[in-house]
C-alpha cells in the first residue's frame, strides 16, 4: 500500500473516530495482534475507504431514500448498512436511555411510562389488565 492510500485511510479513520466520539486504534493495519481501526460505543470497527468501491451499496440506500439496507450472502449472517449519522443518532439515543435507567428506580420508570401504557397496549394488541 502506498503512502497516499495509508494517509487517506488514517485521515478517514480519524474523521470517523472523532464523529462518533471514539478513538483511532494506532497500528491497526501493521500487525495481526491489533484488531479494528477505531473503537466507539464499546465496539471495534474496521474502516474501508474507496473512491468508487461501494457504488452498489450506496445505491440501495439512495433508491427511494431508505434509512438502511440489509444485505446477506448465502450461509452468512445478514448485515445492516446505514448512514453513519443514523448509526450515531441511534447509539446516542441508546446511551441516553441507558443513563436514564441507571439513574432511576423501577418505580420512577413505571410512573414516567404510565401515560404511554394504553397506547403501547394498542400497538402491541394487548388487552388491559
Amino acid at each position: 500500500m502506498g503512502k497516499m492510500q495509508r494517509d487517506k485511510g488514517a485521515r478517514v479513520e480519524r474523521e470517523i473516530a472523532n464523529f462518533l466520539g471514539g478513538k483511532r486504534i494506532p497500528l491497526s493495519g501493521m500487525t495481526s495482534n491489533v484488531k479494528g481501526d477505531i473503537e466507539a460505543y464499546g465496539m471495534k470497527f474496521e474502516v474501508k475507504a474507496k473512491k468508487d468501491g461501494f457504488k452498489m451499496i450506496y445505491s440501495y440506500l439512495e433508491k427511494d431514500n431508505m434509512d438502511a439496507a440489509i444485505i446477506k450472502a448465502d450461509r452468512k449472517e445478514a448485515l445492516v448498512i446505514l448512514p453513519i449519522s443514523k448509526f450515531k443518532e441511534l447509539m446516542d439515543r441508546l446511551n441516553v436511555l441507558e443513563d436514564f435507567v441507571e439513574e432511576n428506580s423501577v418505580e420512577t420508570i413505571e410512573k414516567k411510562m404510565e401515560p404511554y401504557y394504553e397506547e403501547l397496549a394498542k400497538i402491541l394488541n394487548i388487552e388491559g389488565e
